[in-house]
């Protein structure tokens, strides 16, 4: 039988330990690589000690690799780039929604499961409004668990992506000259050369070498790819 036991270390983390297949469940520490290298990580926030060890316990026993957490404030100070985040909704009295502030920036773009004791629609809704992508009941099966957390971790990898995209073309704009930067911006409007001269005092002429330098800094060969890099600069548009 597996057995796992606690120890408080010098810093005050909990570390678990599986004796059995000597698997650890690292406490915001560094984790070899080959222990991680083809396991999702799961970040589990949850300020109750015994609970915290037996939903461990079931994330291991899944395969997965676990960081543990009392609070929020906690993992937003390990500040972690990858995994799912999975947190007990009773952590705050408000639930998820309250607890947005402590997480920060941290976190960004992961996917986040909430989970509680018995769960309300007031609850999931309140959850949902703040990023969830999931909402279980604490007395999940364990393939519930171990699916929820698969389909999460291919949501976080897609938003984590989409995030480095927009990053990467607000950086490109960032770069343009306030004129470019006006140039593209009626582009976008759908204004032609003239118009956008009209609109600038300027010249078509002067709105072509413009807009040739807008492109050329954007690394695109067309006004329709500049366009896009500016909506992919502005999902929420």
């Amino acid at each position: 039988m597996t057995r796992f036991f606690e120890k408080n270390l010098d810093h005050g983390r909990i570390d678990l330990f599986n004796n059995q297949n000597n698997d650890i469940l690292y406490s915001h520490s560094q984790a070899p690589s080959s222990a991680r290298k083809s396991l999702i990580t799961v970040h589990l926030i949850e300020q109750d000690v015994g609970l915290r060890a037996r939903i461990a316990r079931r994330l291991v026993e899944a395969g997965f690799h676990t960081e543990i957490y009392a609070e929020t404030n906690e993992f937003a100070a390990f500040a972690p780039k990858d995994g799912v985040i999975l947190i007990d909704d009773a952590n705050h009295p408000s639930g998820l929604p309250g607890m947005t502030d402590d997480l920060g920036s941290a976190g960004a773009g992961m996917a986040i499961i909430v989970f509680c004791d018995k769960p309300t629609i007031k609850g999931v809704v309140a959850a949902m409004k703040a990023r969830a992508i999931n909402y279980l009941s604490l007395d999940m099966s364990d393939v519930t668990l171990s699916k929820a957390i698969r389909e999460a971790s291919q949501e976080g990898v897609k938003a984590q992506a989409h995030q480095t995209q927009v990053a990467n073309c607000r950086k490109l704009i960032a770069n343009l000259s306030q004129r470019e930067r006006e140039v593209l911006d009626f582009l976008v409007e759908g204004e032609s050369n003239k118009g956008i001269g009209r609109l600038l005092k300027i010249s078509p002429r002067t709105v072509e070498i413009h807009r040739m330098k807008m492109l050329s800094k954007l690394g695109v060969k067309s006004p329709a790819a500049a366009v896009r890099i500016w909506f992919q600069s502005n999902p929420y548009f």
